[in-house]
């Protein structure tokens, strides 16, 4: 099998109204996405996918498909050769959301190889489980919660079927406000749901979300007492790890970040010295499917939770995440259902979507490849030219 063509896209995925609310750039619209397609001289096509989100994220499609076109056809050549694109990944700088890698295009490459050999990639990895428990992210709504607007809104998700969810700390200006939400949250469900909570401080350049470190030790020990499993991005763990050790170490709250790091070497240096106790990549950053799988077999060595950062991003990134999960001992995996991007929005260019049993489970797409197909119909109408 050769490679014969490669094409990227740049979409703009609507948000239901009002829309997502963002630190950076007020009220956002929509999702801006780059869609990757792999064409095959057996007429399989494979597909992948990344946000956006930057400002110029949409000339980001032009830039993969002059790099990686001729290193497709005139390196890569074989789409199983997922292991040397893997190493031409780790040769590129250190990922951001400016100068994010093509990730992407290794989940292309996967699913050419699922596609080719009539399995989901997951099966091809070593399947270990079939379904993964989703966890409901709850933390950017336009406006922001009020403590009985997300209680309700847990309540109505929990009958619904899910048994997990997370909010935020949005803001160092007004940290009672957010600690009033989780309060009203743990008072609705009861035990009936996880709460995990998101500070989004450690990658956040705007200021008013840096926590001092006695502000980060009371709200880990308020929330504590309301029994909540992780805290998410308090204290800047890649500026100093050693200081966020010893922020874990001091309190008996998980501590989750790494969704923008790359590769599993990075992750086992974090898990290695205790800097985190979840660890948290992201399909799209840490190196597409296969070095998920490996960050995840990593934590299991560490005794460490690993559960993918998958906020945030459409359906077809959430299926190439699943198929990595599947293959792994991963217990949760991120799910987002606000008002601005339920499911039908989320997976609003496939044709099918991925729906959260009622026993709060997803199933792994069981689709050869990463598991989906995609709505022309709705990649057409998305696309911006």
């Amino acid at each position: 099998m050769r490679i014969t063509d490669f094409e990227a896209s740049y979409l703009e995925i609507p948000f239901a109204e009002p829309g997502m609310r963002s630190i950076a750039y007020g009220v956002k619209k929509s999702w801006g996405f780059t869609l990757v397609k792999i064409f095959t001289d057996e007429d399989i096509v494979g597909i992948g996918g990344q946000v956006s989100t930057m400002p110029g994220g949409k000339y980001f499609s032009k830039i993969l498909k002059a790099a990686m076109k001729p290193l497709l056809m005139e390196r890569i050549i074989d789409p199983h050769k997922v292991g040397l694109f893997s190493a031409y990944l780790r040769s590129l700088r250190p990922s951001s959301n400016l100068s994010p890698r093509p990730c992407s295009v290794e989940m292309a490459l996967w699913d050419i190889i699922g596609k080719s050999a009539k399995k989901p990639i997951y099966k091809l990895l070593g399947a270990r489980q079939d379904k993964v428990k989703a966890y409901l992210n709850a933390t950017t709504k336009a406006p922001r919660w009020e403590p009985d607007e997300i209680a309700s809104f847990a309540i109505k998700n929990l009958e619904g079927g899910f048994r997990a969810i997370k909010t935020n700390i949005y803001n160092a200006t007004e940290v009672q406000k957010d600690i009033d939400c989780v309060k009203a949250i743990r008072a609705a469900v009861g035990d009936e749901m996880e709460i995990m909570v998101d500070a989004q401080a450690s990658e956040s350049p705007w200021g008013i979300r840096n926590f001092s470190y006695p502000m980060a030790l009371k709200i880990a020990r308020e929330l504590e007492r309301l029994n909540c499993l992780w805290l998410e991005d308090i204290i800047p763990y890649r500026l100093n790890p050693e200081l966020c050790k010893r922020f874990a170490a001091e309190v008996d709250i998980l501590i989750a970040s790494g969704g923008q790091l790359f590769g599993a070497h990075t992750f086992e240096m974090l898990m290695k010295e205790n800097v985190l106790d979840v660890v948290q990549p992201d399909v799209m950053n840490v190196g597409g499917i296969s070095e998920l799988v490996k960050v995840a077999f990593l934590a299991e060595m560490y005794n460490k939770m690993c559960c993918p950062h998958t906020g945030y991003v459409p359906g077809l990134v959430t299926a190439a995440t699943l198929q990595a999960a599947g293959a792994t001992n991963i217990p949760y995996v991120e799910n987002i259902l606000e008002p601005y991007a339920t499911i039908e929005v989320r997976d609003s260019i496939m044709t099918e979507p991925i729906e959260i049993g009622k026993d709060g489970f997803i199933r792994i797409p069981q689709k050869p490849g990463i598991g989906v197909e995609l709505s022309e119909k709705n990649v057409d109408r998305f696309t911006v030219t």
